[in-house]
C-alpha cells in the first residue's frame, strides 16, 4: 500500500471515529463545567453531579427529538437533494447511469 493510499484509509478512518468523540466530548466538558458551577454556587456534590448529567441526558433527548421532526418534516430530504444536485460527480454519474439504462432498455426485448 502506498503511503498516500495508507494516509488516506487512516484520515478516513479517523473522520469516522471522530464522531463518536464529538458525542462524548459534548456530554463530558458541559457536566465537568456545571458540576464545577453548581459546587461553587453551594449546591452539594451528591446533587451537583446528578443535576448535571440529567441535563446532559435531556439536551441529547432533545436533539434526537429535533432530529426526528426535521426528517419527518421532510427537510432531511431536502438536504440529501440538494446535496446530490450540487456535487458534480454525483450529477454525472446519475446522468451516466441513465444514458446506461436507456441504452440498455433499448437493445433487450421488450417482456411480453
Amino acid at each position: 500500500m502506498k503511503a498516500g493510499e495508507l494516509i488516506g484509509r487512516l484520515w478516513f478512518y479517523r473522520g469516522k471515529g471522530m464522531l463518536y468523540i464529538e458525542a462524548c466530548r459534548q456530554w463530558v466538558l458541559p457536566v465537568m463545567g456545571g458540576t464545577a458551577a453548581a459546587k461553587y454556587l453551594g449546591m452539594p456534590l451528591k446533587y451537583a453531579i446528578p443535576a448535571w448529567i440529567g441535563l446532559a441526558v435531556v439536551a441529547e433527548c432533545t436533539a434526537v427529538l429535533l432530529g426526528w421532526l426535521e426528517r419527518r418534516s421532510g427537510a432531511t430530504a431536502a438536504n440529501y437533494d440538494l446535496a446530490k444536485m450540487t456535487d458534480p460527480y454525483k450529477v454525472q454519474s446519475i446522468a451516466e447511469l441513465r444514458q446506461i439504462r436507456e441504452t440498455l432498455q433499448e437493445r433487450l426485448p421488450a417482456d411480453p
